[in-house]
C-alpha cells in the first residue's frame, strides 16, 4: 500500500514593491537588487534538493545508497560553485560593491562582521576555487584524473548499474573515480578521512552565504527601496508535504498503461 503523503499547507504573502519605489533608486542599485535577488534564489534551490536527494533511509545497498548520494554530491559540486561565483561577485562587481557601501552596510549594524566571517569561512575552505574550475563547472581534463583511473592493487571490479525501465542507468565506476579525485582536494591523506569533514564545511558555507545574501537583500529593500512597510498581503495557502518527507529518488519506473496512479 502506498505511504499517504504527510500534506500539510503553506500561508504564503506578497510583498509588493510598487514600481514609483524602485524608479526612486539608481540603475546600478536596482541591478545589485535583483542579482542578490537571484544569487539567492539559485542558492537556496540547491540547498533544498540537496537535502531532499541525500539518502535518510536504511537501505544500505549500493545499488541504492550509490546512486543516491551521487546526485546529492553533483548538487553540492553545483553550490558550491555557485559560491565562488557569489564571493566573486560580492567582491569585484562595481556596482554590489557600491550598493553594500553606499546601502547596505550603513543601514545593517552586523553587515560588517557578517561579511568577514563569510569571506575567512571561505579564505579557510583553500578547495573551493578549485572545486569550481576543475569539477564543478567544467569536466577533468586527462591530467586532473590521471592518478585516479590507473588501476592499483586496491582497485575492484567495475559496476554499471541498469533497468530495463527508461533512464535508469548509473555508471557507478565513474562516479567513484570522480569521488576520489573531489575529495583529494580537501587534502587529507587518505580521501575516505575527507568525506565527511568536507561535507560538513560544504553545508555550513552554503548556509552561511544564503543567510547573508537573504539579509542584505532585506536591508536595501526595506531602507532603500521600499517606502511602505506594511505592504504584504496574503497570497494564499500552498498544500506543501513535510519538508523532511521529501526526498529525490533516483530509480524510477514509467507506470504501464491502465496501472492506477
Amino acid at each position: 500500500m502506498r505511504k499517504k503523503p504527510n500534506n500539510g499547507s503553506v500561508d504564503v504573502e506578497k510583498l509588493k514593491i510598487p514600481l514609483h519605489d524602485l524608479k526612486n533608486i539608481s540603475d546600478p542599485d536596482r541591478y545589485s537588487y535583483y542579482l542578490l535577488g537571484h544569487m539567492f534564489n539559485e542558492l537556496m534551490c540547491l540547498q533544498k534538493l540537496i537535502y531532499f536527494t541525500m539518502p535518510r533511509h536504511g537501505d544500505i545497498r549500493d545499488i541504492r545508497r550509490g546512486p543516491e548520494m551521487a546526485q546529492a554530491v553533483f548538487l553540492f559540486r553545483i553550490a558550491l560553485s555557485k559560491i565562488s561565483e557569489a564571493r566573486k561577485e560580492l567582491g569585484e562587481n562595481k556596482a554590489l560593491k557600491s550598493t553594500f557601501k553606499n546601502l547596505i552596510l550603513p543601514k545593517w549594524p552586523e553587515g560588517v562582521k557578517r561579511q568577514a566571517d563569510l569571506n575567512a569561512a571561505l579564505d579557510a575552505a583553500t578547495w573551493l576555487s578549485k572545486l569550481r574550475n576543475k569539477v564543478g563547472f567544467h569536466f577533468p581534463n586527462f591530467n586532473q584524473l590521471e592518478p585516479y583511473v590507473q588501476p592499483t592493487d586496491e582497485w575492484t571490479d567495475d559496476y554499471i548499474y541498469m533497468s530495463s525501465e527508461s533512464g535508469n542507468v548509473f555508471y557507478d565506476a565513474a562516479n567513484v573515480v570522480v569521488l576520489h579525485w573531489m575529495f583529494s582536494l580537501y587534502g587529507s591523506e587518505k580521501v575516505a578521512d575527507a568525506i565527511e569533514p568536507m561535507v560538513i564545511e560544504m553545508i555550513h558555507l552554503i548556509k552561511l552565504m544564503t543567510s547573508y545574501l537573504e539579509d542584505a537583500v532585506g536591508v536595501l529593500i526595506s531602507e532603500s527601496i521600499l517606502a511602505d512597510h506594511n505592504a504584504r498581503v496574503p497570497g494564499g495557502a500552498v498544500i506543501a508535504p513535510k519538508f523532511s518527507d521529501v526526498q529525490v529518488p533516483f530509480w524510477t519506473h514509467l507506470p504501464r498503461r491502465g496501472d492506477s496512479d
